[in-house]
């Protein structure tokens, strides 16, 4: 059975399936441990740039 055949079996994306196979994840038993996802990293906002800025100006003028 192709990969493909067996993504569409179990009504999942072949690349889903691809990336288990590459990452090992099917080579664990899933009902053992759950998958644990670490924490993201923080995404920078456009205001970070003036945060020191704007602190400056509410400490100067509260």
């Amino acid at each position: 059975m192709s990969k493909r055949a067996i993504a569409r079996k179990l009504k999942i994306s072949p690349d889903t399936l691809y990336r288990w196979i590459r990452d090992g994840d099917l080579d664990r038993d899933l009902d053992e441990a759950p998958v644990q996802y670490g924490p993201r990293p923080p995404v920078p906002t456009k205001l970070d740039a003036y945060k020191r800025l704007i602190q400056a100006r509410l400490d100067a003028f509260p």
